[in-house]
């Protein structure tokens, strides 16, 4: 009793000491702004919590307003507010602000710094809170009124066990339609069986008449709230409950504290005074001093689950329904709950002396036998301890034996006798004497721990042992010595020996193999790792140590979309008999990622019990990226197949097109027909020369082969090529381009795809717009010039963005296939371009710097040579009576050029395969009627073909001249024509004015 009384007093004058340390003579000012007004229940009990807890500071002066805000609540009426408090407070400075609910927690978010600069705000009774929307405020805390409409939902359906219909009751406010969207939050918590309907928008005449409606017997009502019915009408919350309980005949949950006792059964309860209280102390912790920002927002309340007993009993529902951790309020006088305290003390402390009573006596009789037994233990002890297969050891404190067993005796191969009264030092060597002395040390000083000691038998050998010593005191706690248990270990030691050996082929075996090895034991601690593991992770020797698995082995699910680390052996431990390989992805400890194969088993000891687990894994990234690249050579390859063929049969249909519009340009001509219609056929001869060279690129996307060159100026392909690649764009472009510019020998078709690629690279790289340069003109490379190209004349061709530019690191890679820093494409752009300009002997580059953009710049050799203009419309014009034989297995194309060049005066004859135009050509030359060319389509299927026809035709006449034509091919004929005899070469689709061009040619260079 005394020390109850001395630990009183001490707590005593610690509490008053702090009461008096406190500063309470300086005046606090608080401000308390409520969201409604003292009307509301709930208002009412949090204005309660909050001065109950401020009622005995007399130094506190509180300011309370009223924004009553369930009438009236817009952006118009705060700012009217806002303008009248900092009319009314602008004298007044408040040490900390008390707001309660949303509509005042949404006002200050809005005007506090305005009207209170930085002063400390606390809330509570907010509904709508998230961290983010005070991130931005470091002096605002609180309470948020989380209330559990699951919990409620949950024990009305325990006590009504039959109840199937949930009847919700709340209003349009926006307080009811944010409880709506909690409740809404609920429904997949229950069954299909329980229905919900919701009774939201009426007025309260109407819910009365649905509520009068609901059947007691399956159904419960949960009500969430009606302060404004649809007719905009205002209710208190005890008004609306009252009338809704007169009429209703099902039980009433709720989730409130201002509904006890008016109506409903219960629930889980928030209360608004417990919301005041907290929001209170945490008001009381800034004035003491603490820091507004290390005060936490509490975002559970305090909610306890309560009943009314009335209500139970009105809709006689048992009292053992009600869970034994609820509060019954409202319940009859009871003598045993009056006094409840009183009598669990009495019957308690009865209790307890009987306790001990019985124990006592139990005592006594116990410590009789224990003294029998503990006579009897003594001999068996000592038979224990002379039987035991360890030797047994005690020592005094003098360091002198006074007890050793006959295993000990045995094991030093002296007799007891030469033992007993000998110093422990006798039968050791100095180094063992020194690490015994230095372990009785650490007895002493009260550290226990098992250690290696080598004892000298009567031979003079060494004997390894285990000891495991205990120091004894007497009753005083004075050192009397130490015993200690004494185990041989010299086949241990040999069995470590061996295993230090085997553990040294183990390290040198997995040091040589060129797959990582890693093994670990029962809790995950990494134990091994071979050098080939340390390399791949990236964790150096040593570094490991102590390490669990996943924390070096950080792998990813390959086929796994959500990204997901394996944390478990369950994803690769290989069951017994399974030797399958499992791909995963391994990030390094620098970050970098491979893809690898792993395989893990269990390690088990000679009793089949798992003891660790030992992963071999290898690197097959690169086997991988092979792979990966080899599918997508064959996905192009099928692409380019495809457009290729498109190509084909496309082009055929052009030269058709083609060919008629301009055989009726040429007849509507003769006749004087109007300039309008012959500007359209024009236009549509335009559009058709579009089409050709979109099928142009599509053959050099098929074929990827060499090009098809002729001499021709680069400027007007230069400038048409951007200004296609910029359509749509939001992408500027300046030229400048020489007035005379070198001609070249080129493939329009693949250096239109050169142009077009890098434009397109410039405009990706600008996501915002901006502008491109475009440069073009000639440069004479000297033999001392320091440069990559070669000496000799070449026309230079340069693309500038001002994009983001390319990292140095990106540099090295972006001619390489597949590469791309882009989410869409194949990355094969830029390759293809490098590939291209190879071909035709020129030389790309780029120069480039990080978000001041690139400049990709093009070299192709000038020729010695100058192109020729065309021959004119009037030239074409002029009959001519060459002969012309034309195979062309499309006769779409064989009846267009029968007409155009019949009408130009030439005379045709035309035949569909290789066969018939040899049989026609030997009779017309057996005729002395030779003809003066030949035009062979070059793909004719499932018949003779051009390059056939053409070999036969060199064995009847030598000196016969041959057009090579057609719309695609691979074949490296239409890139080096000479080669296999013909004389020239054209593309189909072909304008009318080229093959007569050409056809003109060769025959002037005949004559």
């Amino acid at each position: 009793m005394k020390k109850i009384l001395t630990i009183a007093a001490f707590i005593f004058l610690l509490s008053a000491g702090t009461l008096y340390g406190e500063d309470y003579d300086k005046e606090k000012y608080i401000l308390i702004l409520h969201s409604y007004n003292l009307g509301l229940e709930w208002t009412r009990s949090i204005n309660d919590g909050i001065l109950k807890y401020f009622e005995k500071n007399s130094n506190i002066y509180f300011q309370i307003e009223f924004m009553d805000t369930k009438i009236l609540s817009n952006e118009d009426y705060f700012f009217k507010l806002a303008e009248m408090y900092k009319l009314k407070f602008k004298n007044i400075k408040f040490d900390a602000i008390l707001s309660t609910d949303d509509d005042a927690f949404d006002f200050l978010l809005k005007y506090s710094k305005e009207l209170f600069g930085e002063t400390p705000i606390v809330f509570c009774g907010v509904n709508y809170f998230s961290d983010e929307r005070i991130k931005n405020f470091s002096n605002i805390t609180g309470v948020v009124e989380s209330f559990d409409i699951l919990a409620t939902l949950e024990n009305a359906l325990r006590i009504c066990p039959d109840t199937k219909n949930i009847y919700v009751i709340s209003d349009q406010t926006s307080t009811g339609i944010y409880n709506l969207q909690l409740l809404e939050k609920v429904y997949p918590y229950f069954d299909e069986k329980y229905k919900f309907t919701i009774l939201s928008d009426y007025s309260m005449k109407e819910l009365l008449a649905e509520v009068q409606k609901i059947s007691a017997d399956d159904s419960v009502v949960l009500a969430l709230g009606l302060n404004r019915d649809k007719n905009g009408q205002i209710f208190s919350f005890r008004e609306s409950i009252t009338m809704i309980r007169k009429k209703c005949k099902a039980p009433i949950y709720g989730v409130w504290d201002f509904y006890l006792g008016w109506g409903i059964v219960g629930g889980v309860i928030t209360s608004g005074e417990s919301q005041g209280r907290l929001a209170a102390d945490m008001v009381n912790r800034i004035l003491k001093g603490e820091n507004v920002k290390n005060i936490k927002v509490v975002k559970k309340s305090q909610n306890r689950l309560i009943f009314d007993y009335r209500e139970l009993m009105a809709h006689k529902i048992p009292l053992e329904r009600a869970p034994l951790e609820s509060v019954l309020i409202n319940q009859p006088y009871s003598f045993f709950l009056e006094h409840k305290n009183y009598i669990v003390s009495v019957t308690s402390i009865v209790l307890v002396f009987t306790i001990i009573i019985a124990f006592l006596t139990f005592n006594i009789l116990r410590r009789r036998a224990v003294e029998l037994e503990l006579i009897q233990s003594e001999e068996r002890y000592k038979t224990l301890i002379e039987t035991m297969n360890e030797g047994f050891m005690v020592r005094n404190a003098y360091d002198i034996f006074s007890f050793v067993n006959k295993k000990f005796c045995n094991m030093l191969g002296f007799p007891r006798e030469e033992i007993l009264g000998s110093k422990t030092s006798k039968f050791l060597d100095e180094n063992n004497r020194d690490k015994f002395g230095d372990e009785m040390t650490r007895r002493l000083d009260g550290i226990e721990s098992s250690y290696e000691l080598q004892w000298r038998n009567r031979s003079g050998k060494n004997i390894p042992t285990i000891m495991s010593p205990k120091p004894m005191y007497d009753f005083k706690g004075k050192y009397m010595g130490s015993f200690a248990v004494v185990t041989e270990i010299t086949e241990l030691k040999e069995t470590e020996r061996k295993l230090a050996d085997e553990k040294e082929r183990l390290f040198v075996t997995l040091s040589s193999i060129a797959d990582g090895v890693i093994t670990v034991d029962k809790e995950d601690n990494i134990t091994l790792m071979n050098k080939v593991a340390e390399e791949l992770t990236g964790w150096k020797s040593g570094e490991w140590i102590g390490k669990k698995l996943f924390e070096v082995l950080i792998l990813h699910i390959l086929s796994d979309n959500k990204n997901r680390i394996v944390s478990n052996y369950d994803f690769f431990i290989n069951k017994a008999g399974d030797s399958s390989l499992r791909e995963y992805a391994l990030t390094s400890k620098d970050g970098y990622e491979r893809i690898i194969e792993v395989k893990a088993s269990n390690i088990t000891d000679n009793y089949s019990i798992v003891v660790g687990i030992v992963i071999v894994f290898r690197d097959v990234t690169e086997k991988r990226r092979l792979e990966d690249e080899l599918i997508k050579n064959q996905k192009i390859e099928s692409i380019g197949v495809l457009a290729g063929g498109i190509a084909h049969d496309f082009n055929n249909i052009l030269g058709g097109i083609m060919g008629n519009i301009y055989l009726a340009r040429l007849m509507l001509s003769e006749y004087l027909i109007s300039k309008d219609l012959l500007e359209l056929l024009e236009d549509i001869e335009k559009a058709c020369e579009r089409a050709k060279k979109l099928t142009i690129q599509l053959l050099t996307f098929s074929s990827g082969g060499r090009p098809i060159k002729k001499l021709g100026s680069i400027k007007n392909l230069l400038i048409e090529t951007v200004n296609f690649a910029l359509t749509g764009s939001r992408v500027d472009c300046e030229y400048r381009i020489d007035d005379e510019v070198y001609d070249v020998e080129m493939d329009e078709g693949q250096i239109q795809q050169v142009i077009n690629n890098l434009v397109i690279n410039g405009v990706q790289s600008m996501p915002e717009g901006g502008k491109i340069e475009v440069a073009c003109g000639n440069v004479d490379i000297g033999a001392d010039d320091a440069s990559f190209v070669k000496e000799g004349r070449y026309v230079k061709i340069s693309v500038k963005d001002n994009g983001v530019g390319i990292s140095s690191e990106n540099m090295k890679k972006i001619f390489d296939p597949y590469f791309t820093t882009k989410n869409l494409g194949w990355g094969l752009g830029l390759t293809a371009s490098y590939s291209i300009i190879q071909k035709h002997n020129g030389y790309l580059t780029v120069d480039s710097k990080i978000n001041s953009g690139s400049v990709f710049t093009f070299y192709l050799p000038a020729s010695d040579s100058k192109s020729s203009d065309k021959l004119s419309k009037d030239k074409i014009k002029i009959a001519n009576s060459a002969k012309i034989l034309m195979m062309d297995d499309d006769r779409f194309i064989r009846t267009n050029n029968e007409k155009i060049f019949s009408a130009l005066g030439y005379k045709i004859t035309t035949t569909e395969d290789g066969e018939k135009a040899i049989r026609i050509y030997k009779e017309e030359l057996n005729k002395k009627k030779p003809f003066d060319i030949v035009i062979l389509d070059l793909i004719v299927p499932g018949k003779m073909d051009g390059k056939k026809t053409m070999e036969e035709l060199l064995k009847i006449n030598p000196e016969v001249k041959v057009i090579v034509s057609s719309g695609y091919s691979m074949d490296p004929i239409m890139a080096d024509y000479k080669k296999y005899g013909f004389a020239g070469v054209i593309a189909k689709p072909y304008q009318v004015e080229d093959i007569i061009y050409l056809i003109e040619a060769i025959l002037q260079k005949k004559q």
